[in-house]
């Protein structure tokens, strides 16, 4: 079988070196991400380009972490919370005063009977428009209410 090689009269196009983008031979930033690609200065770009200092002494950063995530880990920093920080935290995990317990309460019970009332009047409707009036229990409705449904179109009045 005979060997195939590619012609490489050519030379290859530059790319940029951050990010693979095609270059024009001349050029001096790149288009695609603005990377210096020729200087007069040489770059020393601490981590990048060169060992950092303070990495090679053996001199370490300690890295801030988020609360989160050092209640997550067990790696607590070493400045502890003031004591109006403390207090602070302890009252946001206080339960609240026994008025506003008292106020969820109500709430919680004036939801439940909307809830159940709007039960009831979908039942009532229901039994309405399948004709089962005869099922229907009696209704007490406030006096600023509407008048009461039943089966008599002229809305329940009788002539005297």
């Amino acid at each position: 079988m005979d060997d195939q090689t590619l012609p490489t009269s050519s030379p290859p196009d530059p790319i940029c070196p951050w990010c693979s983008t095609a270059l024009l031979a001349d050029a001096a930033t790149c288009p695609s991400c603005g990377a210096i690609l020729t200087s007069d200065q040489e770059q020393d770009l601490p981590g990048v380009t060169a060992v950092d200092a303070k990495i090679a002494r053996g001199q370490t950063r300690s890295a801030s972490r988020s609360r989160l995530l050092s209640w997550i880990s067990g790696e607590y920093p070493d400045d502890a919370p003031t004591e109006a920080e403390a207090k602070a935290d302890a009252q946001a995990l206080a339960p609240p005063d026994p008025e506003v317990q008292r106020e969820i309460l109500r709430l919680q019970l004036d939801a439940e009977v909307s809830r159940l009332q709007a039960e009831a009047d979908a039942i009532r409707s229901d039994a309405l428009v399948e004709g089962r009036v005869v099922d229907l229990p009696a209704v007490d409705l406030p006096d600023d209410d509407a008048t009461p449904v039943t089966d008599d179109p002229a809305g329940g009045e009788t002539p005297a």
